[in-house]
């Protein structure tokens, strides 16, 4: 009878033991970050682009397509794409950088690899960037990527 009880006790053991290895040695690969900051990217770019500006009422969109193109608006003595640049800088500055986010918004055609280029991410992790093509005659694509 003791010796029934020894192997219960070791078998007991036996799974503690096995329970410590997979739920604390080997830590569950963490999708959920990955997913949180995929969205993150994907959703924080989305709200950028149908953002109003003080610019005769013109969202970032329109903006960044005028800039894309030397398009007409004009924001006072700024041109669009300077007016988008710093809009798009000061929002930044009151979301992603608050929240201590490290980020790199590139805006890009065929022809203009940089045309806008705000943020870093040098030395870092991306996780998949959200990409938004956007309808001008020399494929305007603005990238928001979010790093670790």
């Amino acid at each position: 009878m003791e010796i029934m009880g020894l192997a219960v006790i070791i078998i007991l053991l036996t799974l503690a033991g096995l329970f410590v290895v997979r739920f604390v040695i080997l830590k569950p690969v963490q999708v959920k970050d990955t997913y949180t900051m995929k969205s993150l990217a994907t959703d924080t770019l989305t709200a950028l682009l149908r953002t109003n500006t003080g610019c005769n009422d013109e969202n970032i969109r329109d903006l960044l397509m005028d800039c894309a193109t030397n398009g007409p608006i004009r924001c006072g003595a700024d041109s669009s794409c300077d007016y988008a640049r710093a809009e798009i800088t000061r929002i930044f500055e009151n979301s992603l950088d608050e929240w201590k986010k490290r980020y790199r918004f590139v805006a890009s055609t065929n022809t203009y690899d940089g045309l806008i280029v705000i943020g870093n991410c040098t030395g870092a992790t991306l996780v998949e960037p959200a990409i938004q093509p956007l309808p001008t005659y020399n494929n305007l694509q603005v990238r928001l990527d979010i790093c670790e």
